[in-house]
């Protein structure tokens, strides 16, 4: 993937969080969006695993259910909850996983 393919896209989620994107500082783990109440670390061109993307979609599937069975003023959001078995690892450090879209819904820009 090429750098500038990767700015553009820490661009487009800058802007779709309302944040402001941070020039490349050299740092690992470095801040690519800054949104004041959420800094964000951009990764494009890494395969996610097929088996989280499955879940994702299914629970996006359910909650979309869910939200046309129930007479909410918002809609039913589905997040994966994710915590690798072969770790030792607190709860607290579980991965949680939903769309942009979702998240953008959620919080706004």
């Amino acid at each position: 993937m090429s750098d500038r393919k990767d700015k553009a896209f820490e661009r487009r989620v800058a802007k779709r969080l309302g944040g402001r994107r941070i020039p490349t500082t050299g740092e690992k783990h470095g801040i690519d969006v800054d949104c004041g109440w959420l800094v964000v670390q951009c990764k494009n061109g890494y395969r996610m695993p097929g088996y989280l993307q499955d879940w994702l979609k299914g629970i996006q599937k359910q909650a979309k259910r869910e939200s046309d069975a129930k007479e909410w003023s918002r809609s039913t959001t589905g997040i994966v909850v994710w915590r690798s078995g072969g770790q030792a690892m607190d709860d607290d450090d579980a991965i949680v996983m939903m769309s942009l879209k979702d998240f953008v819904d959620l919080h706004g820009a």
